[in-house]
């Protein structure tokens, strides 16, 4: 970390969500097909709630993944910019114009870095609680 600005990703916590989201998908998967064959058989109000129920949450946990490699992708996008602006000060003199225009995208960079990240620790609480 230099400068305050972390140049890779930690994808731990993404890994982790990532994790528990496939094996909540799976899981969900495979009880909505046993459940839909069950209710195939046997038409009764709890089972149907059950149906009803696992697969709004198989579809959330698919829009969370889906969120989360969107969000990881985002991330890395921003970190190779900030690595191109630290390229091009490591290699060219540093004038005033110079720094002004480093310090401006930085300052960009860093905002939207920031928002993408308090995005993802949202959608990795999200995935917690599915």
């Amino acid at each position: 970390m230099e400068g305050g600005i972390e140049t890779k990703q930690d994808g731990t916590q993404f890994e982790d969500a990532l994790r528990r989201l496939h094996a909540l998908e799976k899981k969900l998967a495979g009880q909505v097909q046993e459940d839909i064959t069950e209710l195939r058989q046997q038409w009764v109000q709890p089972r149907v709630d059950r149906v009803t129920n696992n697969t709004f949450k198989l579809y959330q946990v698919r829009e969370n993944l889906k969120q989360s490699k969107m969000l990881y992708v985002e991330e890395d996008q921003l970190l190779g910019e900030f690595s191109k602006v630290k390229q091009v000060l490591i290699t060219n003199s540093m004038d005033e114009e110079t720094f002004e225009a480093a310090k401006q995208t930085c300052l960009v960079l860093g905002g939207k870095l920031g928002d993408v990240r308090n995005r993802q620790l949202m959608c990795y609480s999200d995935s917690r609680d599915l």
